[in-house]
């Protein structure tokens, strides 16, 4: 039908001037033709989607009037904050001119609304595309419209196509995510698995993955199960796909080839199906670590889709070959050459496929007519320039820049040629090139920050913000680093970083920078807004909620700090530093739950632990049963706290503080510690003592302050001895058989450590003396002789004591 209407549409294109004609004239010159808003939509999107992502030579309107006129028009139109359309884009005004009407049907249809807010809502998809990763908030707020209207239509209306609700569900699933509404794009998946009755999860069973392997493994495969049996037919002829790249390894096989109990289980699955699997595999990527392991995880999906186009896993599809289409293999196809670069027996493969799926856009066979265009929606088909940039990239990774530049300067991608020509050692022939662009007539501000970023000159970046009449957002972005980091200037960086974000709010990397050059100007208020908008917007960014916990630190918000510190553990689990803030904060605002789960966390990631001063105010607060945030007393922790002691005391036992801290908060026992609880206080007091008189770094008789420590300890040690009847008393209950002796027990444990107490204290006094002697400063000589004296004392008393 769409032939049929071809030549009627280029002949409107060439006989109006649509750049000045409004919607509505439009509408009715095409009703007077007797031709179809819908049908005449359908043409002007598939032409560009033909010229951009299918390929097969579609020429389609390359000789029509108007079009340059049309396209140039709508470079201008399509400018979203500041940011300009992939200029290389062919039918640009075609796309320009189906989404300005299809907006327009969305507003006065009252019948086939759906299907115009479908267009419309794939027009606002490609839109973004053209801009790359730059995130527009005008396409954001569209989009959003789009979707109210939409979800409105669908509970109106029953009669809605399968396929275009499914279309619909991954559209605002894909737009969600892209837009940072995670939530709201895992709601939209949920929906279409359950429109499809199709129930998707990871699960394992028994595969070969090598060649030599003689017994199967536990190897992840994807489990479909249906609420709902499909009903589906095999097609006459197998569908045009593209090229499949084998695997040319020696150990690994193709594909996992998994036992019979486990292919038993495969089911086929249909075009709608295999896109839901497509969007799981995306969602998944948001859902885990970038790592390793979700990255294998990853491509189970992809190989999901690729075992239903190649169930034999041969270069051309079988006859048997159900339900593949052009789109969804490709971006399997794409997909997984991404994921597979990083492997050494599969980066080859890799590039190789990518290399195929660039040529294929310039074959005619198949024709552009079997490549499904009718289901390009289904999937997220990669653009020519976006294959041709990743196999670039890709090259650039393997040091082949010479090559991976010509592709950057075919399709103007000028961040990473000025990146190339810095490795090839020719960064002034990237000034040359972009001075030639500009002096064509390119005078775009891309262009002209790309200037300043290789010249490293601001004035570009002004001339850039000028020629976009004051709506770039990436020179206003590039002028705002230049004063925080090279200029040191954070007031006019934060000026400058407030006018790109006034123009596109979107940008999270942007948020975070702009939030650490107001901590750099101590504007707390700021950095805290903007910390929380970056993590609004983008919720696993750990740092920005670690850095909005340092914000409300210094506002004085020590509790608000806590919970955003608590979040921001909860996307990285691992980060010792963000656990080493939360012991710190949750201690002084008296959350001590929280401190004793940090410093287990701290122990498990760092090994050794030693914060000192942490673990006193924990001691302290169970001893004088301080009141928590909880609403609970911190006594009732006092378990947990010697728990935790006797953890970091078995990892870190060189720290003389800690054993203070311990000894003091087994003295603390209510109502008087038991006669072994005693014991071990000594003996840890003991221990402290040891290790201030032997540190690993220093002497302690050459620093005043240690030489007070170490006389303070042996105090505490002997005051504790002394007192040895009052701590204890009634504090191993009413008195028995047993109580004579656990008596003698202790009489004969007290005897010893005075003991042990006297020797030490002869040893320090003896340090003392010798460094006494050996120092001319009088003011010195005047600290020591006082030590030394009040050692002289204690052990005096200690004597008397050994006497009785």
């Amino acid at each position: 039908m769409q032939q049929n209407l071809l030549p009627k549409i280029w002949a409107i294109l060439s006989e109006i001037d649509v750049t000045k004609t409004s919607a509505d004239d439009l509408c009715n010159f095409l009703l007077e033709r007797s031709i179809s808003v819908l049908a005449f939509l359908d043409v002007l999107l598939n032409c560009f989607i033909r010229a951009n992502f299918l390929g097969g030579h579609s020429d389609q309107g390359e000789d029509v009037d108007n079009l340059k006129q049309l396209d140039s028009e709508a470079l201008i139109c399509l400018i979203c904050e500041g940011e300009n359309p992939f200029q290389k884009a062919k039918h640009l005004g075609l796309f320009w001119l189906c989404k300005r009407l299809s907006l327009r049907m969305c507003e006065v249809s009252r019948h086939l609304l759906f299907p115009y807010l479908l267009t419309a809502l794939k027009c606002v998809y490609l839109h973004q595309y053209l801009l790359g990763q730059e995130r527009s908030a005008q396409l954001d707020a569209e989009s959003q419209h789009l979707l109210e209207l939409a979800e409105s239509e669908i509970t109106a209306v029953d009669s809605i196509p399968s396929e275009d609700l499914t279309t619909f569900y991954l559209l605002a699933s894909y737009l969600s995510v892209f837009y940072y509404r995670y939530k709201m794009a895992d709601e939209y998946s949920t929906r279409c698995s359950k429109h499809l009755h199709l129930s998707l999860q990871l699960s394992g069973g028994l595969a070969k993955r090598t060649r030599f392997q003689s017994t199967n493994v536990s190897q992840l495969w994807i489990k479909a199960d249906r609420s709902v049996e499909s009903e589906y037919t095999f097609p006459d002829h197998p569908p045009a796909l593209p090229k499949f790249v084998s695997l040319d390894d020696d150990t690994l096989l193709n594909a996992v080839v998994f036992c019979e109990d486990v292919k038993n289980q495969f089911h086929v699955l249909t075009l709608e199906e295999q896109s839901l699997v497509l969007l799981l595999c995306d969602l998944h990527r948001l859902a885990y670590p970038n790592d390793e392991i979700t990255n294998e995880q990853r491509l189970v999906y992809l190989n999901t889709i690729l075992q239903q186009a190649y169930p034999d896993s041969k270069d051309t599809p079988v006859a048997h070959a159900p339900f593949s289409c052009w789109p969804l293999a490709t971006e399997a196809l794409f997909r997984r050459s991404l994921l597979e670069h990083t492997s050494v027996r599969r980066s080859e493969r890799a590039l190789s496929q990518l290399e195929e799926l660039v040529n294929q856009f310039d074959r005619t066979d198949p024709p552009v007519a079997d490549r499904a265009i009718e289901h390009f929606f289904l999937a997220r088909m990669p653009s020519v320039w976006v294959l041709q940039a990743e196999q670039a990239r890709l090259l650039k990774k393997m040091g082949c820049f010479k090559s991976a530049l010509d592709i950057f300067l075919r399709w103007n991608q000028w961040s990473d040629i000025i990146d190339c020509y810095t490795h090839l050692n020719k960064r002034e022939k990237a000034e040359e090139v972009i001075r030639e662009q500009l002096a064509a007539g390119d005078q775009s501000p891309e262009l002209y920050c790309a200037l300043g970023d290789v010249t490293n000159n601001r004035e570009h970046y002004l001339t850039a913000w000028e020629v976009s009449g004051h709506r770039s957002a990436r020179a206003m972005r590039s002028l705002a680093v230049v004063y925080m980091y090279v200029d040191k200037d954070y007031e006019k960086a934060m000026e400058c970083f407030e006018k790109s974000l006034s123009i596109n709010n979107l940008q999270v990397a942007l948020w975070f920078t702009y939030g650490c050059c107001c901590l750099q100007a101590r504007n707390y208020p700021k950095a805290e807004v903007a910390f929380r908008r970056c993590v609004q917007l983008d919720p696993e960014n750990f740092e920005a909620w670690n850095n909005c916990a340092s914000a409300a630190v210094l506002r004085g918000k020590k509790d608000v700090a806590l919970q955003l510190l608590k979040e921001a553990c909860k996307h990285n689990f691992e980060n010792w530093r963000i656990w080493e803030n939360i012991s710190i904060i949750s201690a002084d605002v008296g959350a001590f739950g929280d401190t004793i789960q940090a410093c287990h966390r701290l122990l498990d990631l760092r090994e050794k632990y030693s914060d000192a001063e942490i673990l006193g105010v924990l001691s302290k607060a169970v001893v004088e049963d301080v009141p928590s945030t909880t609403g609970t007393s911190a006594g009732s922790l006092r378990p947990k706290v010697l728990e935790l002691f006797g953890r970091v005391t078995s990892v870190t036992s060189n720290n003389a503080e800690i054993w203070k801290e311990y000894a003091i908060l087994l003295l603390g026992e209510k109502p008087s510690p038991k006669t072994t609880t005693f014991q071990k206080a000594v003996k840890n007091l003991q221990t402290a003592h040891r290790c201030r008189v032997q540190p690993k770094e220093g002497s302690w008789q050459q620093s005043p302050d240690k030489r007070r420590e170490v006389v303070q300890g042996l105090q505490l040690w002997a005051k504790t001895l002394f007192e040895a009847d009052s701590i204890t008393a009634n504090g191993d209950g009413p008195s028995d058989s047993s109580a004579d002796l656990d008596h003698i027990g202790q009489s004969t444990f007290i005897k010893s450590s005075f003991a042990s107490l006297r020797l030490s204290l002869i040893s320090v006094k003896g340090a003392l003396k010798i460094i006494e002697d050996s120092t001319l400063d009088e003011e010195v000589q005047g600290e020591i002789e006082n030590l030394r004296n009040e050692v002289q004392q204690l052990l005096e008393r200690v004597e008397i004591a050994l006497e009785l």
